[in-house]
């Protein structure tokens, strides 16, 4: 087994080319593939097609005389198909999989079967009007693996409201959605599944046996996944993509990280004060990514957090109040006068001078979005007494002049 025949645990110098760290890559999802719902396991290859009838009787109880149309969009093209046979038959890995194995940048499919039209109304044995002109949304993408062994399809089903059963429905119908792995295996099934539980099971006897010094690379791998996710590893990863703007992805990060210290207290766990510090500065950053990404609410929700538990930090608190102010939320007022209260303004230290001018600066603009230019114009001119050359007080200052001469 692969496992066993590369180099031992103690020398992971970690050549991303051998094929022994390269096994990681389908067994991390072969890990979560096992750890769905039996219902849901669906494996696929070149002899044993997935058909589209056989998926969908399964999830949604469609039935194959109630099926009508499909269409099937890969990106460059959309191929409709309306005969009912070929519809149920369909082979719904047979586009991706060729994306897939041709391309690494284009590989998803969206597809819509469309089923009980009012055409068929006379074909079928059923008469029921409440499922009448109803469409479900397939959508499939890449989800991981290694070509040529195993290749994992991620699958998202959703079933929009369908009109008539809103009424009984009542009020706030919602889609029915279901996303799962799909596994297209290249070497047989059974292989793969042994090859699996081999490792996964060597790694679960070592560690009762606390034998745990003795667990291979991939093994540990495994492991992480299945017991810990990297909080540190993570942490610093959302910080190298957010360097260059790459929000969404930096949230994935600090959201795995800080769910995981969250998971860890709400077992009853003690977090350490590093790990505490360590809990609010994800929950910073990942309000921080919001308010880039101009969603203000979530971004809300995550900065209120981390002020809450430290507001004597800078950072939390600047961002902590620039979002309220977003927001048009009162408690910027409010935030803002109190910490300037318990400022001494007579010898304030560098990092006091930096919070008056800070919120001096956030009640001048607020002042000013309301047209209460006195006041705006007071909190200005305190500004420059300060700091002479400060860009926004100058900037604004003239603004309000503008505004005063036009009037």
């Amino acid at each position: 087994m692969f496992w066993k025949s590369k180099k031992a645990a103690s020398s992971q110098s970690d050549d991303w080319n051998d094929e022994w760290n390269l096994d990681q890559f389908w067994m991390a999802q072969e890990l979560e593939f096992q750890h769905q719902n039996q219902g849901i396991q669906f494996r696929a290859g070149e002899t044993n097609p997935l058909q589209l009838g056989r998926i969908v009787n399964t999830l949604f109880d469609i039935r194959k005389e109630e099926v009508a149309m499909l269409t099937v969009n890969d990106g460059t093209s959309l191929t409709k198909i309306e005969r009912q046979d070929e519809i149920w038959n369909y082979n719904i890995m047979t586009v991706i999989m060729q994306q897939c194995e041709t391309s690494y940048a284009q590989q998803f499919v969206i597809m819509s079967l469309f089923y009980r039209g009012y055409d068929q109304k006379d074909l079928d044995k059923d008469k029921s009007i409440s499922k009448r002109d109803a469409c479900l949304i397939i959508h499939l993408t890449n989800g991981g693996g290694i070509r040529k062994k195993v290749l994992y399809v991620q699958a998202t089903f959703c079933l929009p409201p369908i009109r008539l059963e809103r009424l009984k429905g009542g009020m706030f119908s919602q889609a029915k959605n279901i996303s799962f792995l799909i596994g297209y295996d290249y070497l047989p099934a059974d292989e793969l599944s042994k090859e699996f539980d081999v490792v996964f099971k060597s790694a679960i006897d070592k560690v009762k046996n606390h034998k745990v010094k003795e667990l291979s690379y991939l093994e540990n791998v495994l492991l992480d996944l299945f017991t810990y996710p990297h909080v540190a590893q993570d942490f610093y990863m959302g910080k190298q993509v957010m360097q260059y703007n790459r929000f969404w992805d930096a949230i994935a990060y600090f959201e795995s990280a800080f769910k995981a210290l969250q998971l860890k207290q709400w077992q009853g766990e003690k977090l350490s004060d590093d790990e505490h510090a360590k809990l609010l500065e994800l929950s910073f950053l990942i309000g921080f990514c919001y308010y880039e990404l101009r969603l203000f609410d979530k971004a809300y929700k995550y900065l209120e957090y981390s002020y809450r538990f430290n507001p004597l930090n800078y950072d939390y608190f600047t961002e902590y109040v620039n979002c309220l102010e977003r927001l048009h939320d009162i408690r910027a007022w409010h935030i803002i006068a109190d910490r300037l209260d318990k400022i001494n303004k007579e010898n304030p230290s560098k990092e006091e001078s930096d919070i008056i001018l800070f919120c001096l600066r956030r009640r001048a603009y607020m002042l000013i979005e309301l047209k209460d230019y006195e006041n705006a114009k007071r909190d200005l001119d305190i500004i420059l007494k300060i700091k002479p050359d400060n860009e926004f007080a100058l900037n604004e200052l003239k603004y309000i002049n503008m505004i005063s001469k036009s009037e």
